[in-house]
């Protein structure tokens, strides 16, 4: 629901209670009465000068103030806009007072009570304005004729005349709205703005004010509708009665509905759906993001203002930053994975698929995309890599790799950029191990070796296993090998291999023989992996945990 207030073109006469016909005072919160009518003065007996200026425990009485207390104190707590209630008035030396009572409260800019509206109204008593604002003749027939609800309405908030679209837009005929008015037919969730605008327009603060609300028919429908109210004034500035034009707007709001419902799917589908949808501005700061881009980042929520930078994975952010600029100032969809960090210090792969938005000066917007979380795939694809070029049990470099790694050194030296030495490990007695403590037992000892030699040889070329209990250690210098650093890291191998292995609680000692294989023209890997190979078997003759040259 939504309102709306208008000043007056000019600045109105403020509209006194004085002026109404009825019993009215108008009570700050502390419970003095700061102005009120002669008709008030009637009700409750009192000369004006002993009612304005006191409090209302000195106007009606200790004894009959209860109700009026009860009524403030629910107002003030909220318990809806205005309160009717029947009321009884003893006054002194008189006759009792029977009415109607109708207190509103008025609040101001921060909410707080600013004053209480108190109307008496007693039955038969109406008096409608000498004068109305719609002139004779072909007029209300035209009013009529129109689709617009109009209504000429007294000071008192009763309906004096009305033209047909009003009768069919709230289900009353004329007579029956006679005897009612606009905010009592108004919905009870939608009278709190009508009355604060309403207060205002009465006190002169406004000249007129349009609202949206709904009004309920007799047979408890309900209809949307527009309204407007204006006060009409005399040639002095005094209010005559006032104008309403109350306009069906069913439709209207029906397609509103719609469109909201519609947008609650649409919110409600981005927030469901797997796949991080976000969009930021060309500080990099976040627009909008919907739950699953948090859950990427590890966030409860993305609230607008975040920082898309604090989340990128340091190593990843400046190549990041440098192709978002390029191919976002340039209009062009760009597709990225880079690593986002989480708060508690995990990573996740994310592929971002972006669309660039640029304004009619090629200025950039805003930037639109997905996020994916590809962490589980990059997972995979670092397995296969590792399946496809790393031995599965020790971790090394497996026989492709060492071969391919082979291949590329020997290029580089057939063209004198390079020398290559082969040293080819075979454990010694590892048989014996799967024998006695099982190939388990076995396995670990592989583990074992594998780290004692690629600890010994990081400075290697390439570290491998190329099956059972076979290793090689390539070693790839610029300068010409230096046949004697060579031997010292065959036989720190052979030291490193050749300490004990503690199994089910035993120690247990193996041995390396080690061929070495220095490459000449004309070799291939192949030819180089075997001439250490054959060495090997001199190491063994030569009664093993020792090496030999090819």
């Amino acid at each position: 629901m939504s309102t709306s207030a208008d000043p007056g073109s000019s600045e109105p006469d403020r509209f006194s209670v004085s002026d109404a016909w009825w019993g009215a005072a108008m009570v700050d919160p502390s419970g003095v009465v700061i102005e009120a009518n002669e008709a008030f003065a009637e009700v409750v007996g009192l000369p004006l000068a002993d009612i304005v200026g006191h409090g209302v425990d000195q106007v009606f009485g200790r004894d009959q103030l209860g109700i009026e207390l009860s009524i403030a104190r629910r107002l003030t707590a909220g318990d809806g806009p205005v309160i009717e209630y029947r009321r009884s008035v003893e006054r002194s030396g008189r006759d009792r007072w029977d009415g109607v009572v109708r207190m509103s409260l008025l609040r101001d800019a921060d909410g707080k009570p600013k004053m209480f509206h108190v109307r008496f109204n007693e039955p038969g008593s109406r008096r409608p304005p000498e004068r109305i604002a719609w002139r004779e003749g072909d007029f209300p027939l035209a009013l009529d004729a129109m689709k617009v609800g109009v209504a000429i309405i007294g000071l008192d908030g009763t309906l004096l005349q009305a033209n047909q679209a009003l009768t069919d837009i709230t289900g009353r005929t004329e007579e029956e709205l006679r005897e009612t008015d606009l905010l009592a037919m108004t919905h009870p969730d939608d009278r709190v703005p009508d009355v604060e605008l309403g207060t205002r327009a009465w006190l002169g603060e406004i000249d007129t004010y349009t609202i949206e609300k709904r009004l309920v028919r007799p047979d408890e429908s309900v209809v949307w509708v527009r309204q407007e109210i204006t006060f009409a004034r005399d040639e002095t500035g005094q209010p005559v009665h006032l104008v309403g034009q109350v306009i069906d707007i069913g439709d209207l709001k029906e397609v509103e509905f719609e469109l909201a419902e519609s947008r609650q799917e649409l919110t409600d589908l981005i927030e469901q759906m797997p796949v991080g949808l976000l969009s930021s501005g060309p500080d990099g700061l976040i627009v909008t993001a919907n739950r699953a881009a948090a859950e990427i980042a590890g966030l409860e929520e993305m609230p607008a203002g975040t920082d898309v930078s604090e989340m990128i994975h340091p190593d990843d952010l400046g190549r990041i930053a440098s192709i978002t600029m390029e191919l976002a100032m340039a209009g062009r969809d760009y597709h990225l994975e880079f690593r986002v960090r989480r708060p508690d210090g995990t990573v996740r792969w994310v592929r971002n698929d972006a669309r660039p938005e640029l304004a009619p000066d090629g200025s950039l917007v805003r930037i639109r995309g997905t996020w994916l979380d590809i962490t589980e795939l990059k997972s995979a694809e670092e397995l296969l890599r590792r399946q496809a070029t790393r031995d599965p049990l020790t971790g090394l470099a497996n026989r492709h790799v060492v071969f391919a790694a082979l291949a590329g050194s020997i290029e580089r030296c057939a063209s004198g950029l390079a020398h290559l030495s082969v040293l080819f490990v075979d454990l010694d007695d590892f048989k014996a191990v799967n024998d006695s403590y099982g190939h388990g037992a076995g396995d670990g000892v592989l583990v074992e070796a594998a780290h004692r030699i690629a600890s010994v040889a990081s400075q290697a070329t390439v570290v491998a296993r190329i099956g059972g209990d076979e290793f090689i250690v390539a070693v790839e210098r610029t300068s010409a090998l230096d046949a004697r650093s060579v031997e010292t890291l065959a036989e720190a191998i052979i030291a490193s291999v050749g300490m004990p292995y503690e199994l089910n609680g035993d120690v247990v000692d193996l041995g390396a023989s080690v061929g070495i294989a220095v490459w000449v023209p004309g070799m291939t890997a192949d030819d180089l992996v075997n001439a250490a190979d054959r060495s090997v078997y001199r190491a063994k003759a030569a009664g093993r945990s020792c090496w030999r040259y090819a």
